[in-house]
């Protein structure tokens, strides 16, 4: 199989500051040196204020979705037909319109074609707690369109990103959420690096994500979910009552 020349993606929403293409021609390398740098600085500093008061979050999503035996094609730069990417794509619509499509192969021993979907969803809120009602029916959506693609188009993995939603549509189940805040959690990957470049899932696609939210005040909910999108285990704890670790 030949792999073309991949595209890394990244999925932080971080900001960085790149070198932009001169608006002024060869003109612009003969400015005076404290204009360069007012300039410079002008825009080390716009870029701290966007990162402090931005009021919009980009949520960066990966899904990988295996190709069958049945769609390969050999002569795609996708390694499927067209008709199943077109199925792939479809399925996610419903979420937003800002997807793109790669061929990732995940195989560590042998070749493993399969289709990554990068998709980007902004929200209003640069955490959960600002923007609660948006996040909980962004995650009952995601909920629905997970539960599609695996039906229609087979075995799917999907990053923090995405799980993160998946335990925010179980959790809305269990409480009502009034007030909610992410503890740090951790990813666990098993020992499994495919080699692929073209993003961070592709590249360690077999992962054990664990999530803390603080529910309310009240409560702190621990979640595992797979890469796979199962939920592998669910505690919650009394904040109120300490007592519970003596048990």
């Amino acid at each position: 199989m030949m792999l073309g020349k991949q595209v890394n993606h990244e999925a932080d929403t971080a900001t960085s500051i790149r070198q932009a293409p001169s608006r002024y021609g060869s003109s612009t390398s003969a400015m005076p040196n404290v204009t360069r740098n007012s300039l410079y600085y002008g825009l080390v500093l716009w870029v701290h204020y966007k990162r402090n008061n931005c009021m919009d979050r980009v949520i960066c999503m990966e899904l990988i979705v295996t190709i069958p035996e049945i769609e390969w094609d050999e002569d795609s730069p996708f390694y499927a037909k067209e008709t199943y990417i077109s199925k792939a794509k479809k399925q996610v619509e419903e979420l937003t319109e800002d997807i793109e499509i790669k061929f990732a192969n995940i195989g560590t021993a042998a070749d493993w074609p399969t289709l990554l979907l990068l998709i980007n969803i902004f929200l209003s809120g640069k955490n959960i707690n600002e923007a609660i009602d948006g996040w909980i029916e962004l995650a009952k959506k995601f909920k629905n369109v997970f539960s599609r693609l695996k039906e229609n188009c087979g075995t799917t993995l999907i990053s923090r990103d995405a799980a993160r939603l998946l335990c925010l549509d179980n959790l809305s189940k269990m409480e009502e959420i009034k007030n909610i805040e992410e503890i740090e959690g951790k990813t666990i990957n098993f020992n499994q690096t495919t080699g692929e470049t073209v993003s961070e899932l592709a590249s360690k696609p077999f992962n054990l994500y664990v999530f803390f939210f603080k529910v309310n005040d009240e409560k702190v909910y621990v979640f595992g979910i797979k890469s796979s999108g199962k939920i592998e285990f669910s505690y919650v704890f009394d904040v109120a009552n300490p007592y519970v670790f003596f048990e």
